[in-house]
């Protein structure tokens, strides 16, 4: 493996293992915030404590190296329009991370009358399909080989959206979020991990 795809591949890896250290540390010092019924959102929020440390320290580089994992994810399902496309979405989740820090929720948890909160509530659920869409596309581009690769996809694409679009009701918000953030880490960290495992075994 290049050393470009090999930084590509440790980006995946540490994406969600910086986003749920800012979390935990975050949300320590918030004995208000519950994981339960409040989206990470809330954490980064104008105003509140600690708000942008969780954006800088969390969301937009959990966001970066997202964006920076595509590469190797790509690489690792080969070469194709649908496996290209899903480097793309998956290049575009990593953004929708960024954005929603840079357009960071302000004022009630229910506010959508301002501009930047209706642009941050835009980013937010399009980057959420973008995580359900990229293990998809990588699937479908894994459908013909019949791999593990192709079903643990598909299962991760159907988890994200089920958890991040069908499930969520108050109060339970901010466990059905974590839910979709948790299988979409889940894909990629596992293939950011046989990308690196699967280069080791050819040398």
């Amino acid at each position: 493996m290049r050393g470009l795809l090999r930084l590509s591949a440790l980006a995946g890896i540490l994406s969600p293992i910086i986003l749920a250290i800012a979390t935990a540390i975050v949300a320590a010092q918030r004995p208000d915030y519950s994981h339960i019924t409040s989206a990470l959102s809330e954490l980064g929020a104008v105003g509140r404590p600690y708000a942008t440390l969780m954006n800088l320290a969390g969301i937009i580089p959990a966001g970066l190296l997202t964006v920076l994992s595509a590469p190797t994810i790509y690489d690792l399902f080969g070469r194709g329009r649908l496996s290209r496309a899903g480097e793309f979405v998956l290049m575009l989740a990593g953004l929708g991370f960024i954005a929603t820090a840079a357009f960071a929720w302000q004022g009630a948890p229910t506010d959508l009358t301002s501009v930047n909160n209706r642009l941050h509530l835009t980013f937010a659920l399009s980057g959420f399909l973008c995580l359900a869409l990229a293990p998809l596309l990588f699937g479908l581009h894994a459908r013909k080989s019949g791999s593990w690769r192709y079903w643990f996809s598909l299962l991760a694409a159907a988890l994200v959206f089920v958890f991040g679009f069908v499930l969520p009701r108050p109060p339970y918000l901010g466990l059905f979020q974590r839910g979709a953030l948790a299988a979409f880490f889940a894909w990629l960290v596992v293939m950011s991990a046989q990308a690196i495992w699967q280069d080791r075994r050819s040398n």
